[in-house]
């Protein structure tokens, strides 16, 4: 990924801490109080409660390396030669190979914020927004691709 969603994200989740102070960076956000707030941003509460679902899901993105563009994976004739010539591949090249999600990279992040805020999960009472995120990959954006 490219520096520039990750210091998108870093500036959202430092005006998130400004406006909300609040807010506690070692609390974690809650899966119920992560789904009202992407449900407010699809509503049209684009400022705190939007903020916050926004600014979690690209910080996740960001910052787990199981998700990675469709577009950065190699195609199949690719990875099969890769994996027949023996060849020692960078831990990038290894991990765009095997990595679990692919998002599409023209995808706008609103769509994942519809989603999340349409999603009907059941979760534990003490989960936290991770678990939404991570059932959402599984979801919608698993990596069909044989490697």
């Amino acid at each position: 990924m490219s520096i520039r969603p990750r210091l998108s994200a870093c500036i959202g989740l430092l005006g998130l801490l400004v406006l909300c102070p609040q807010a506690s960076a070692l609390e974690p956000l809650s899966a119920r109080d992560f789904v009202a707030a992407c449900k407010a941003y699809r509503e049209g509460g684009h400022l705190i409660p939007g903020a916050t679902c926004r600014a979690f899901l690209q910080g996740f993105l960001a910052a787990v390396p199981a998700a990675v563009s469709e577009e950065s994976r190699p195609s199949p004739f690719v990875q099969r030669a890769l994996r027949t010539r023996g060849v020692r591949l960078s831990e990038e090249t290894e991990q765009r190979l095997h990595s679990p999600y692919c998002l599409p990279h023209d995808e706008p992040l609103d769509t994942l914020v519809n989603r999340v805020a349409g999603a009907d999960y059941d979760l534990p009472g003490g989960a936290d927004a991770s678990v939404v995120v991570r059932k959402l990959l599984e979801d919608f954006y698993r990596c069909d691709r044989e490697l």
